[in-house]
């Protein structure tokens, strides 16, 4: 997880992150989630929210998208969690990097259960809290893991919400 620049001329938006990210002098948020539902989790997506200025991939892909000016809000734990069975999640930052988002959290954790049903739980990094997870619907999923509305707010950003 890290910030990003961009550059914007009206018909591409360009992406271009610290050379910190090839040094691999990473700080780590480590955490645990535990399916207290009632239902076993399909799918979870960790989500950047701050889609302006914060990017998100898995460690092994960074390379990828740093050589490419590639961007990505989410990444997806495709492995089934058991009822009442625990995971470990491992996110490594830049320390300088500016993660933040002033009014919403900065990630969202998004359980599809073994019902197709999806929700999203709020995770504020500064304050180390999560929040209870709520239903919301599969286009609230797409808005944090497609990246097509935040290039088109890039391209016009008076589209920004």
């Amino acid at each position: 997880m890290t910030d990003f620049k961009v550059i914007n001329n009206k018909k591409d938006a360009e992406f271009y992150y610290s050379n910190d990210v090839n040094k691999k002098k990473y700080k780590h948020l480590i955490f645990y989630i535990k399916n207290i539902g009632n239902a076993n989790i399909n799918e979870l997506y960790i989500c950047a929210t701050s889609q302006k200025n914060t990017m998100l991939c898995s460690i092994n892909e960074i390379r990828l998208f740093f050589d490419n000016n590639f961007i990505n809000y989410s990444y997806v734990y495709d492995r089934k969690i058991l009822k009442g069975k625990s995971i470990k999640i491992d996110i490594a930052y830049l320390e300088n990097s500016k993660i933040c988002n002033a009014f919403s959290s900065e990630l969202a954790l998004i359980f599809k259960d073994s019902f197709d049903n999806l929700y999203e739980q709020p995770f504020f990094i500064q304050q180390n809290n999560l929040y209870e997870p709520h239903l919301i619907s599969f286009d609230d999923l797409k808005v944090y893991t497609q990246v097509d509305t935040a290039i088109e707010c890039f391209r016009n950003p008076l589209m920004w919400k």
